[in-house]
């Protein structure tokens, strides 16, 4: 997993009891066990050292007996492996719902072309005046192959949501998007999937990253702008008082 939920309030209501190097250590060893997907090693110096805090030993292994619970395969942590159980379990139904839907459209257009009349030919033979004008056809927009650092089972689930052929032009601006959103394109990609979409916005990131506080308070200073002034772009306000003449 490239993403994963996080609850500002929740963890810092577990973690306020940490040292620095304690929170520290809970932070990258929440970020290593989503990325690899599977128990940390049993040894603590192992584990130390995927997280570069070799020198923070002590305070690894307290985070670990803590938030960690150790198994026949090495630390694990059950809510973790819940949310990354959750995670697969919507990839597999929004790729299966995918590949249904394309082969629903694919039997129907094959069903119906096979309804189609055939338009009776003119057996009559062409004068020079007659000759058959050239058809034109439509460029077809030029498909792109799956990039390099995108996984091919991700490419091949967000595909199946697409449900079309994606343009280069289009791959482009989901590039851009992702960039702007600081993930990565396969991130992007997994989230698309994740969520139905079939294109991506970087601002669609950012409003879900918002707490329902954040989103009060920019609502309030939208409406104070609105009634005020707008703000300028160095971020100074308007002055919209009405001047008194005379």
């Amino acid at each position: 997993m490239h993403y994963f939920q996080f609850n500002i309030g929740d963890y810092a209501s577990h973690t306020r009891h940490l040292s620095l190097h304690e929170d520290l250590a809970y932070r990258r060893l929440l970020d290593a066990y989503y990325l690899r997907e599977k128990p940390f090693p049993k040894e603590v110096e192992a584990v130390a050292r995927l997280i570069s805090m070799s020198d923070c030993l002590t305070d690894v292994e307290r985070v670990l007996n803590e938030f960690f619970q150790q198994s026949k395969v090495g630390w694990v942590n059950k809510r973790a492996d819940e949310e990354i159980s959750r995670f697969h379990k919507k990839l597999a139904t929004a790729s299966k719902a995918g590949k249904a839907s394309a082969e629903s459209k694919r039997q129907r257009s094959f069903n119906e072309g096979s309804t189609v009349v055939q338009p009776t030919i003119n057996q009559e033979p062409l004068t020079k005046n007659q000759e058959p004008k050239e058809r034109k056809t439509k460029a077809k927009p030029s498909v792109v192959e799956r990039p390099p650092d995108v996984d091919e089972k991700v490419w091949q689930d967000y595909m199946a949501t697409r449900k079309t052929a994606i343009t280069q032009t289009a791959l482009a601006l989901l590039e851009r998007e992702a960039q702007k959103a600081g993930i990565t394109l396969e991130a992007a990609l997994s989230e698309c999937t994740l969520r139905g979409w079939t294109g991506f916005k970087a601002e669609w990131m950012q409003k879900r990253a918002l707490t329902p506080k954040q989103q009060s308070e920019q609502r309030k200073q939208a409406h104070y702008d609105y009634l005020f002034g707008e703000r300028s772009d160095d971020g100074r306000t308007i002055d919209a008082t009405p001047l008194r003449l005379g």
